[in-house]
């Protein structure tokens, strides 16, 4: 436990000195609209440019930013990035990209969430269709009427709200019948080999099914091949 303890303690320092640094970094993930063949938006995903271990994934760091209670420091952090990206693009090129920021349990419940985005949209001059929320299904099955409240005011600002990793945590039909969410991300464990397995084939067909019956867009993720793309426009993947 000692041990722990002091590793912890390192971890706080390094991952505080980081923030304030501007080590931890963007990378972007495209969305691909399997109707259009045009770029519909890009994926926020954090990584780490360490000064001594170059840049670090998500796995290496997220588990003590939890343990640490940081991880709303770090949404606010990233949320802000994704902002000013955003603008920088509009700026350089005058096209506008929609970004996708993942949030987590803490932040998505923070009272707060609404005004910060808020404010955020205004310092940037970006309309707010160019913002996607992303959640887990977990932090939705946490408290789902606190959760759809947030999200019914997000969407009346103009902000879309997705469910991200679907089928990996607590799926119920009855919060996706209730949620008033405009997309769902099929989760890259169910495309890796839907291609080649006749089991990931039928959920991503079912997934996808479901989802346009409830009136929700379908966005799978982690496609890799050629093979996977065809075969998701075949199935009416958004």
């Amino acid at each position: 436990m000692q041990a722990q303890g002091r590793k912890l303690v390192e971890a706080e320092k390094a991952i505080r000195q980081g923030l304030s640094n501007g080590e931890f970094i963007l990378y972007f993930q495209p969305q691909l609209n399997l109707l259009t063949n045009r770029i519909d938006g890009v994926e926020a995903l954090i990584r780490w440019s360490h000064p001594e271990k170059g840049i670090l994934p998500p796995s290496e760091f997220l588990k003590d930013i939890e343990a640490l209670g940081l991880s709303a420091e770090l949404d606010n952090y990233v949320l802000e990035l994704a902002c000013q990206a955003n603008a920088r693009w509009y700026q350089q090129f005058k096209r506008r990209v929609a970004i996708a920021v993942n949030l987590s349990a803490t932040e998505f419940q923070d009272p707060k969430l609404v005004a910060k985005i808020q404010g955020l949209l205004v310092k940037y001059e970006i309309p707010p269709r160019y913002l996607e929320l992303e959640i887990t299904e977990n932090v939705v099955i946490t408290d789902i009427r606190s959760a759809m409240d947030t999200i019914v005011v997000l969407q009346n600002m103009g902000i879309k709200v997705s469910i991200d990793d679907f089928g990996t945590g607590y799926s119920s039909l009855a919060y996706l019948r209730e949620l008033p969410i405009d997309k769902i991300k099929i989760d890259r464990s169910f495309i890796t080999e839907f291609a080649a397995n006749d089991s990931d084939l039928t959920i991503v067909k079912s997934m996808i099914r479901l989802s346009h019956g409830l009136g929700k867009r379908v966005l799978a993720e982690g496609v890799e091949s050629i093979e996977q793309l065809n075969l998701l426009r075949k199935l009416g993947c958004d």
